[in-house]
């Protein structure tokens, strides 16, 4: 049987069922692989931007300060998701990422003029 007790705050503990366990197994699988994906874009998308002659060095500097901005929101969500709490916590998240999204658009497109150039 499984059960959800932690960061539920619930005095009593409920059993889920097999397939609710297994809908949430199956989200946090596509979370995992979204952000996989996420990863290997951004890592091609500053192999393509960095100039031929500093590759090492600029790869270096962009995925470093790409993991040191993951390292400190990640630590910074654990301590904000135990304060706002996880429902209120997520939709803020979601809604402060919109942006984000939105500046997709304008990000330089690579061709391959731009790639020989380098």
């Amino acid at each position: 049987m499984h059960w959800i007790v932690l960061n539920t705050r619930a005095e009593v503990v409920t059993y889920i069922g097999n397939f609710n366990l297994f809908l949430v197994a199956c989200v946090h699988a596509f979370d995992q692989f979204a952000g996989g994906l996420g990863t290997a874009v951004l890592i091609t998308f500053l192999m393509r931007t960095c100039l031929e002659r500093f590759k090492a060095a600029h790869f270096a500097i962009g995925t470093g300060l790409m993991n040191v901005s993951g390292v400190l929101a990640g630590v910074a969500s654990g301590f904000l998701a135990q304060r706002l709490g996880y429902g209120l916590y997520f939709g803020l998240t979601f809604l402060f990422s919109i942006p984000g999204m939105c500046l997709i658009c304008s990000i330089p497109f690579l061709g391959r003029d731009a790639a020989e150039k380098n």
